[in-house]
Order: structure tokens, then sequence, then C-alpha cells
């Protein structure tokens, strides 16, 4: 798997990660509650001034799990789920981050056997009821998320902003 990397909110400047050619700056993660985690030297893997982003997603919207480690991977799935659908049928495979593919081999009893690959070859959509990392979209369904904004003068300006987008760089391949 690669980075977590986004652009910000407010300047839509891509999150350059600790790795990369190029130098970090401050990025603060902001909570619609007000709560702030101001990162200096981002890592790439989703922490932001202590915080593991998506242990916060999982904490906002209440998802289960008795780790963080849990927790996170529930926020991760709930964000870039994949689902097969045909005829009325559908099936939920798990996030699949860092694929452009189903990865799903298990056989499905009620479609005689045949894995979700097969069905998608078959003609069966995917899709992905969340957006796949879309944030904005998954906001529109209802899921709280952070946002994240480099300057300083944003904070407390939540619902001036969107959501952060992915960073086709990964913060990485400038």
């Amino acid at each position: 798997m690669g980075f977590f990397s986004w652009r910000t909110s407010d300047t839509k400047q891509s999150i350059q990660n600790s790795h990369s050619s190029r130098n970090t700056f401050t990025v603060y993660m902001i909570t619609e509650d007000g709560r702030v985690f101001k990162e200096e030297e981002y890592d790439g893997y989703g922490i932001f001034g202590g915080q593991d982003i998506y242990e916060l997603v999982a904490e906002l919207n209440n998802l289960p799990g008795k780790s963080a480690d849990k927790k996170r991977s529930a926020a991760i799935d709930l964000l870039y789920e994949t689902h097969i659908r045909k005829d009325g049928r559908s099936y939920k495979q798990g996030s699949g981050v860092g694929c452009d593919f189903f990865n799903w081999e298990t056989p499905l009893k009620k479609e005689g056997g045949k894995t979700p690959n097969q069905l998608v070859k078959e003609g069966w959509e995917r899709f992905y009821p969340n957006g796949y990392g879309d944030w904005n979209k998954a906001a529109q369904n209802g899921i709280k998320l952070p946002k994240l904004v480099r300057q300083k003068k944003s904070l407390g300006r939540f619902y001036e902003f969107p959501y952060p987008e992915n960073c086709e760089y990964q913060g990485y391949f400038y």
C-alpha cells in the first residue's frame, strides 16, 4: 500500500510527506466539534498531531471495534468499500485499498459458485457507495469526517471549506 494523502481543504495543496523530495508544511486536522490536531511534519501514514485520521473517523461515526486497529479498519472499509450489483442483487467487499480491481476470489453459493471477479467479467457493475475515498460524497451520505487545512486563519472555520480531496501524487510522487 502507498501513502495516505490529501489536498488541503483551504488551499488545495498536496500535503507532502516527510519521505518526498519536497519540504513538508504544517497541517491542521480540524473537526466539526472544534478539535484541532497540529502536524508539522506529516509522515504519509494518516497521523496528524498524534491522532490517526481513520481512528478519528471511527470515533466520529461510532464505528464498532475493540482495538484501535479494528476501528481504523472499519473506517477505511466505510470510506473505500466496494460493491457489485446486477438485477437487484448486490454484494459488498471490504475496502480493497491499494487495489483497482476486485480481489475477491471466494465463491458465492447464491451465484452458482462464481467469484465476484468472475461476476464482474460477466457484466456485474462495481460501485462505491461512499465514492471510494470521495470525502465530499461520503459526507453527503451522513458520514462525519475531519478536514485538513494549511492556514492557521482557517481554524474555527470548519463549514467554510469542502472536505479534503485525495492527492493523486500520494504526497510523494511529484
